[in-house]
């Protein structure tokens, strides 16, 4: 699994899961590593990926069900802050394996995996961009609060909707009354 994050100012830090500089950090019982990816607030504010293990022993063995298949033990591993508080507040986005798991809209970093999953089950595979996708969500569930949005953003962006202003769009009035045939 690759990790991206991409700052303001055109930093960027890359962190792979696919190669540990241990060839087998958990002790060699390890069959499955298990990855998350997410924002804490413990035991430190930011960007964590956990590392979790399934560990097999010969003893397990013994306690196998009838059909004689032994199971791996989950066991927590290791915790790795990837960016803190104060570096995500300069964090453009993060993808992961390429895909954006998280991405600034209006000063706000929002899961950007969260709103696309919401997306796609009551719009349509989503192919806009972050901002026009929560927008989108809001008119469809009817409400102004959209999962992964922080709330002070839905409502901005709502309020925004309700007052008729949509940033970058222009309204143009075809009157063609009034063209200049000399600006054609």
């Amino acid at each position: 699994m690759m990790v991206k994050i991409e700052y303001e100012g055109g930093r960027t830090t890359l962190f792979d899961t696919l190669s540990f500089t241990d060839g087998s950090p958990f002790s060699g019982a390890n069959m499955l590593t298990e990855f998350e990816l997410e924002m804490r607030e413990d035991p430190e504010k930011g960007l964590w990926l956990t590392a979790n293990w399934h560990q097999v022993r010969d003893d397990w063995c013994a306690d196998a069900p009838a059909d004689g298949i032994p199971a791996a033990r989950k066991s927590r591993g290791w915790r790795f802050m990837l960016a803190s508080e104060a570096e995500l507040g300069r964090a453009r986005r993060v993808l992961l394996d390429g895909d954006e798991a998280f991405a600034r809209v209006r000063g706000y970093l929002c899961d950007a995996a969260a709103i696309c999953a919401c997306y796609r089950e009551h719009v349509a595979p989503p192919s806009k961009l972050l901002k026009s996708q929560i927008r989108n969500l809001q008119r469809a569930l009817g409400r102004a609060e959209v999962p992964g949005v922080p709330d002070e953003l839905a409502r901005m962006l709502a309020e925004e909707k309700e007052e008729g202003t949509d940033e970058g769009a222009r309204k143009v009035k075809e009157d063609w009354g009034d063209v200049d045939e000399e600006s054609w």
